[in-house]
């Protein structure tokens, strides 16, 4: 009889387990990817930022090394600013700023990072 007691103890209290450790699990594949798509971004965003501005942003680089099941993109559109620099240069600059947006994307979730960039005379 108590061996029939401990088992059922053992039935009930198992699975309970498996499931609590089958959603931990769960929580640190998406925290990896959640790290991974931030890590990815910011590269991507640094990327753009050393390169020279560029009319036509298809032209930045994109960085390699992605890993499976990840993709990154961007866009960028004309702010509309112009801008006059002050003398002695005194130059107007006509799209003197891109808006930027990279977007990280994972199997479970994506991160989008937005920034400026802006054309120097």
């Amino acid at each position: 009889m108590e061996t029939v007691v401990a088992m059922a103890l053992v039935g009930m209290v198992v699975p309970g387990i498996l499931s609590v450790m089958a959603a931990s699990s769960r929580v640190a594949v998406r925290a990896e990817e959640s790290v991974t798509l931030q890590q990815l971004a910011r590269a991507q965003v640094e990327a753009i930022q050393q390169s020279p501005f560029k009319a036509n942003a298809a032209q930045y680089p994109s960085i390699t090394g992605i890993p499976d099941g990840f993709t990154v993109t961007f866009t960028a559109v004309d702010s509309g600013i112009i801008y006059t620099y002050p003398a002695p240069l005194g130059t107007t600059i006509t799209g003197a700023a891109q808006k930027i947006v990279v977007t990280a994307q994972g199997d479970f979730s994506q991160m989008s990072l937005t920034f400026y960039k802006v054309k120097l005379p």
